[in-house]
């Protein structure tokens, strides 16, 4: 949740959290950190946001919402990915970036609680193909994340007739930029 989102400052943050705390002295090498945080997979990541968005959610109270209404916003966005095979597999590089020198794209959408900030869910995909663009991914996500009666707040790369439909079908209202 840092700026600084080293290794090295995930280490050092846990080792003085442990000497304020009283517990003995760990080593601020970053190997096994950095090594473990590689094998996360990612649907344990994103089962984490869920169920910490959702509990966000739950504990909002009637204040915090628009007219007692839950108001959510969409967001994508493109994150770097390290470059490994497997990236490159899943999360093929930009075309316009010479093969083998560039970085693996990964297009994240994700929709958020905007009473208390949380993530509620996110859907990744590669940045190019069928049902790669920002639209396809956010429908993975409407059945899970909205319910009747709330408000769906999204900017220029989201309207479409289908979105719009699918809304309507759904009592969400939309609001979009």
């Amino acid at each position: 949740m840092s700026e600084d989102r080293s290794c090295q400052h995930a280490v050092n943050e846990w080792f003085v959290t442990r000497q304020v705390a009283g517990f003995s002295a760990i080593s601020t090498n970053t190997a096994a950190y950095c090594n473990a945080r590689q094998r996360l997979p990612t649907p344990l990541i994103r089962e984490l946001v869920r169920h910490s968005g959702h509990e966000l959610q739950q504990r909002a109270v009637k204040p915090w919402k628009w007219k007692g209404r839950c108001v959510k916003m969409v967001d994508g966005t493109t994150l770097s990915m390290p470059d490994t095979e497997d990236n490159q597999a899943q999360y093929p590089q930009p075309k316009t970036q010479k093969p083998g020198l560039g970085f693996p794209l990964c297009r994240l959408v994700e929709i958020l609680d905007l009473s208390t900030g949380g993530v509620i869910d996110v859907a990744f995909g590669a940045c190019e193909g069928k049902g790669s663009g920002e639209q396809g991914l956010l429908r993975q996500l409407l059945d899970c994340c909205l319910n009747k009666g709330e408000v769906l707040l999204g900017d220029a790369f989201f309207p479409s007739y289908f979105l719009l439909w699918t809304l309507q079908m759904m009592d969400v209202d939309y609001l979009c930029e």
